[in-house]
């Protein structure tokens, strides 16, 4: 089986989804091992910064 790379989940900002469930899901992929723990902190600082 394969592994998913980040570039493999398309993440887009959902302008209804609110700051605090964007993190938490991205936490979910990390836990996943889908996002490393770079592009985790990454996407995570570019919600904050919205």
């Amino acid at each position: 089986m394969k592994m998913m790379s980040a570039e493999d989940v398309p993440f887009t900002v959902n302008q209804t989804n609110n700051v605090v469930d964007q993190p938490e899901r991205l936490a979910k992929l990390k836990e996943q091992g889908i996002l490393t723990d770079t592009e985790f902190q990454q996407q995570k600082a570019d919600i904050l910064e919205a």
